[in-house]
């Protein structure tokens, strides 16, 4: 990887959490250094994606998209976080999208590097399920309490006066 060395930035990430320092230099090595400018797309939802996303610096906001303010924000994402991990995983389109929302350096870990790793570090698969299984509850929990207030929201604005 070019001009730094990521291993400090990726011990920081729980998904590594298996892998000792051999293993995390050698990793940094094999992550792709992209910088983006505020306002850019990383992925639209739908979009074929095969590698998942860490910030080394700036920030990232994932989100369902809609027309203007009826996007759903999800999550802001920031140094020594990651994304997009779904795409390591199977094939299908991406389940959010991606915007970089002030100037941002991304590493960029591709699905063919990550398996050559799982397959000689069982551990790590294990810590990365974990994660991913903690990020779908949260989100689970969150479109729970959103859809639980449209419903009262429905409601209150069906009542006519007297029903109050």
């Amino acid at each position: 990887m070019a001009d730094m060395d990521a291993g400090p930035l990726l011990r920081s990430i729980a998904l590594f959490e298996g892998l000792g320092d051999e293993d995390l230099r050698e990793l940094g090595e094999a992550l792709q250094r992209r910088p983006y400018a505020a306002g850019a797309m990383v992925f639209d939802q739908g979009d074929a994606g095969s590698s998942m996303y860490i910030v080394e610096s700036g920030e990232v906001n994932i989100h369902l998209p809609g027309d203007g303010s009826r996007r759903i924000s999800l999550k802001d994402i920031a140094r020594g976080e990651y994304f997009g991990e779904l795409a390591l995983f199977d094939e299908k389109p991406r389940s959010a999208s991606a915007l970089v929302t002030t100037d941002a350096v991304l590493l960029e870990l591709q699905r063919d590097t990550l398996e050559m790793f799982l397959g000689r570090r069982p551990r790590v698969a294990m810590a990365i399920l974990r994660t991913m299984s903690e990020r779908l509850r949260e989100t689970n929990t969150m479109l729970s309490a959103r859809a639980a207030k449209t419903v009262d929201e429905e409601f209150d604005k069906n009542l006519s006066w007297s029903d109050r």
